[in-house]
C-alpha cells in the first residue's frame, strides 16, 4: 500500500483517531495490543478494582441507615384494622347527674343502666380474676378488659347484678387491652 492510497483526494480531511474508526488497519492493530499490555489490569475495564468494596460497603450501609430511619419513624408497625362490631343501637336518653337534678334521680339512672352492667369472672390455672363490662349490644355483646379474660379457661358473668350466664372470650386486643366477650342467653 503507497502512502497516497491511504487519503484519497475526495475526502474532507485527516483520517479519524483509530478508536473512532468502525475498521483498524493490521499495523495499527499490533501497535494497540503491545500499548495496551503497558496499561494496568485495574484500569483497563474503566475503574480501580479497589473501588468494589468500597461502592458495595456505601450501599450495605446507606440501606441499614435507610431501614433505621424508618423504623425509628413507625414504619414497620403492623396495623390491624378489625370492623365494628355493633348493629344495634339504644336509643334511649342518657341519664346524667345534671339532667335529674337530684340525688334520687341519680338512683333512678343507675337502676335504668344496671340491666347492661356486668361483672365477669375469668378462671385461669393460676386462679380466677373479676373485671366489670358493659353489654354494648343487644345480643349479649360484652366489653371488658384484655388481661383479665386472656388465658381464661371458663368465664361467667353476673348480669344486672342477679343473673348468672356463661360467656365465651369473641375477640381480644392487648394493645389497647380490651376484649369483646359473647354472654349466653342474654
Amino acid at each position: 500500500m503507497e502512502p497516497d492510497d491511504e487519503h484519497e483526494e475526495g475526502s474532507s480531511g485527516p483520517l479519524l483517531p483509530p478508536d473512532d474508526r468502525l475498521w483498524r488497519h493490521p499495523s495499527e492493530l499490533a501497535l494497540f495490543s503491545s500499548a495496551r499490555t503497558a496499561v494496568p489490569a485495574s484500569t483497563e475495564s474503566g475503574g480501580d478494582i479497589r473501588m468494589w468494596p468500597v461502592a458495595l460497603l456505601s450501599g450495605v450501609v446507606g440501606a441499614l441507615l435507610a431501614t433505621a430511619a424508618v423504623y425509628s419513624m413507625g414504619g414497620f408497625t403492623h396495623h390491624v384494622t378489625i370492623p365494628a362490631l355493633e348493629r344495634d343501637v339504644d336509643a334511649t336518653p342518657v341519664v346524667t347527674l345534671a339532667a335529674t337534678g337530684a340525688p334520687s334521680g341519680f338512683v333512678l339512672g343507675a337502676e335504668r343502666v344496671q340491666a347492661s352492667c356486668v361483672v365477669l369472672l375469668a378462671r385461669n390455672k393460676h386462679g380466677s380474676e373479676v373485671s366489670n363490662g358493659v353489654i354494648f349490644r343487644s345480643d349479649g355483646m360484652m366489653l371488658t378488659t384484655a388481661h383479665t379474660v386472656a388465658g381464661a379457661q371458663s368465664l361467667s358473668a353476673t348480669v344486672g347484678g342477679s343473673r348468672r350466664v356463661t360467656a365465651r372470650l369473641v375477640a381480644l386486643d392487648a394493645a389497647s387491652d380490651l376484649a369483646v366477650v359473647k354472654l349466653a342467653g342474654v
